[in-house]
């Protein structure tokens, strides 16, 4: 299992972003007018704007050193 990544995002970069959790359900409709719904995603996934932080280089550095590289 992995571990929690138990780390504040860098509150400057933070402030101002938009977003939140995103959903995928697939709507199937018959014939007759019924419709079924199929959850794609069995969990919501969270989706953000980050850019309006990024206002150098040394920003984006800070961005990509928050997430830590997958071990494969």
């Amino acid at each position: 299992m992995v571990s929690f990544h138990e780390v504040q995002f860098p509150p400057k970069i933070a402030y101002g972003a938009s977003g939140g959790p995103e959903f995928n359900t697939t709507v199937n409709a018959n014939l007759a007018g019924f419709e079924q719904r199929n959850i794609n995603w069995p969990f919501a996934r969270g989706r953000w704007d980050i850019s309006t932080g990024i206002k150098l280089q040394s920003d984006m550095a800070a961005v990509i050193a928050f997430f830590p590289r997958p071990v494969w």
